[in-house]
């Protein structure tokens, strides 16, 4: 049983990294109250 709910999410992102000058491009999934899971498809 999850302590949270989870609602299901499916959006482009991007990750950007200030201090690297460099946006990583990414999907949105799973989002609950503590956080989402994201998945980077390019190895950096």
């Amino acid at each position: 049983m999850r302590k949270e709910m989870r609602r299901r999410v499916f959006k482009k992102g991007k990750i950007i990294a200030e201090g690297l000058n460099s946006v990583i491009d990414c999907i949105v999934r799973n989002a609950s109250e503590s956080g989402v899971h994201l998945r980077i498809d390019s190895y950096f």
